[in-house]
């Protein structure tokens, strides 16, 4: 179960195919043992949330559905999940995820940011990019927690 919500939030990832915008606010997490590269995500992210499907008003509903889909998986015991949505244009904001106590005895937690746009229909997932906060350390790749 652990995997499942692990993959599931690493598919709803963050800033795929683009600059990453400035470091994210760390409340839940610490890194100590470091933080591995921003992968992309882009063909995880679940249809409901692409463009020409999601229809949503507001890019926190939108946000809001994603954690909905993640926590109705079940989460690990004493995971924490915090979210917030920066706007970066009229029609553009980034979403930004992360869960704390992941349960992985190498992964602290994960940091997932989305790329969200907006056309007429309504708000919809653009890109996906993630990283972890490793307990003890990063592989010399910089992709994996050791």
């Amino acid at each position: 179960m652990r995997r499942t919500v692990m993959l599931l939030l690493a598919g709803i990832g963050v800033l795929a195919g683009c600059q990453v915008l400035g470091p994210a606010p760390t409340p839940l997490l610490d890194g100590a043992g470091g933080v591995t590269e921003w992968q992309v995500g882009d063909d995880n992210i679940p249809d409901a949330f692409t463009r020409g499907t999601a229809a949503f008003a507001r890019a926190q509903d939108l946000v809001d559905a994603v954690l909905a889909e993640a926590t109705g998986q079940g989460l690990p015991p004493g995971a924490r999940l915090w979210s917030d949505v920066q706007a970066t244009g009229s029609g553009s904001a980034v979403g930004i995820i992360q869960l704390a106590n992941a349960g992985d005895d190498s992964v602290a937690g994960q940091e997932i940011r989305l790329r969200l746009l907006r056309d007429p229909a309504g708000w919809y997932i653009d890109a996906i990019a993630y990283r972890s906060h490793c307990r003890r350390g990063v592989d010399p790749s910089g992709d994996f927690c050791v």
